[in-house]
């Protein structure tokens, strides 16, 4: 091997020349990506897909034969055997169609990461889906699913993937069949934060990015009185392009927001006809309130809905008129967006409280006793007469007297 020297000063001029030992086992060596920043080239051995580094300034040789991979990596390039390596960030990053991605690094040789969530069933003659890298940009690896002569029905279920380039985690997929157009491993188009493929399960082509927001924010259009309660509620959506077309088509009447976490659900809903998730989340709303003296009143943070709304209940304890400031800060999904409405809050006139009424209460009547008389005692007469005696002759007389007042009566009548 020889290397040569691109200056201007000492252009063409060898820097370097060295002869390596034939490897072991009649093994095929081939040259693989350089990474020009830790000054490494690489070479993989097509019979065992192995990976071994060289110094690039020296020709000495830093590390391997190294990386084991199932036995179908050895198709990993539909025209070139066996799996190509890309070089990212002093990372060797090697997918194909053992259905695995890992990641190498550069100088030593150490495997970093290993991603096989790819299991397809019977979907593949070799259980995993394919794995090819796409494209590499601001630390995610994009990595689809394909074959050099794919059969009809395609596989079901095969997606575009979202691979976090530093620790190999799963950070968003989509279903797709990536359509690679000629027999070599092609990349798919990456510039100012989109990427662009065509999907061969609809024939459409997809736009992958953070898109755009919009924000509205509503209050009570009549004053309110300090101390009453009122509600502020608005709708967090989606207002890139390929939502704006599903509005426009009548899909949609608005496509709300949804959170990181229920793109892939979502997306699929909105684009491709999948059922609407009934999981997924909306966004957070962060409200408050600027008073007339520019005094900043925080109201509170609240998450949207599946349909776009959020709300929240606020009683202001001083009268004036109030700014409503409605802001969604922006995710990895989409860009910030703000809303403003105004409210007047008047003070609540005073209550008077009635008067108290003493209740009146009737005087209590203390009942007079009834004495018991006191029976006066008949004195005994001086005759010696007893009183029983005395008493019952005058009852006698009475009793005379009486009788002749009646008869005197009847001799009237005749």
């Amino acid at each position: 091997m020889t290397a040569l020297s691109l200056k201007e000063s000492n252009r063409g001029q060898v820097v370097w020349q060295k002869s390596y030992a034939i490897p072991s086992g009649n093994v095929s060596r081939s040259l693989g990506p350089i990474d020009p920043v830790k000054r490494v080239f690489t070479t993989v051995d097509k019979e065992t897909m192995m990976w071994s580094g060289f110094d690039l300034d020296s020709g000495n040789q830093l590390w391997g034969p190294v990386g084991t991979f199932r036995d179908f990596q050895y198709f990993g390039q539909v025209s070139n055997p066996p799996a190509p390596g890309h070089i990212y960030d002093g990372k060797l990053i090697v997918g194909g169609y053992g259905g695995e991605l890992k990641a190498f690094d550069t100088r030593t040789g150490a495997l970093l990461w290993n991603y096989n969530n790819t299991f397809g069933g019977t979907e593949t003659p070799w259980g995993l889906y394919p794995l090819f890298v796409a494209g590499i940009a601001d630390g995610k690896v994009y990595c689809m699913s394909s074959e050099h002569s794919p059969n009809t029905p395609l596989y079901k279920s095969s997606l575009m993937r979202c691979i976090d380039a530093d620790t190999g985690a799963e950070l968003w997929t989509l279903d797709s069949w990536y359509s690679i157009g000629t027999f070599g491993q092609d990349p798919v188009p990456i510039a100012d934060g989109y990427m662009a493929y065509l999907n061969v399960y609809d024939l459409q082509v997809y736009c992958i990015g953070k898109g755009p927001s919009a924000l509205t924010v509503d209050a009570p259009m009549t004053a309110v009185n300090t101390g009453d309660s009122m509600i502020i509620r608005g709708t967090v959506t989606d207002i890139s392009a390929g939502a704006k077309s599903k509005v426009a088509s009548g899909e949609f009447n608005i496509v709300p927001a949804m959170s990181d976490a229920s793109q892939h659900d979502w997306m699929a809903y909105i684009y491709q006809q999948k059922p609407m998730p009934t999981d997924a989340t909306g966004v957070q709303v962060t409200l408050s309130a600027i008073s007339d003296n520019g005094e900043c009143i925080d109201i509170g943070t609240v998450t949207s809905d599946s349909s776009g709304m959020f709300k929240k209940a606020w009683t202001p304890t001083v009268a004036g008129e109030y700014t409503i400031v409605a802001s969604f800060d922006g995710s990895a999904s989409y860009w910030p967006s703000n809303a403003e409405t105004a409210v007047v809050v008047t003070q609540a006139a005073a209550s008077t409280p009635a008067p108290t009424e003493t209740p009146t209460v009737a005087p209590t009547e203390t009942p007079i006793a009834t004495a018991t008389p006191t029976p006066t005692p008949v004195a005994e007469p001086d005759n010696g007469v007893p009183a029983e005696t005395l008493l019952i002759a005058g009852a006698a007389v009475v009793i005379v007297v009486a009788v002749i007042a009646a008869a005197l009566v009847l001799r009237k009548r005749k």
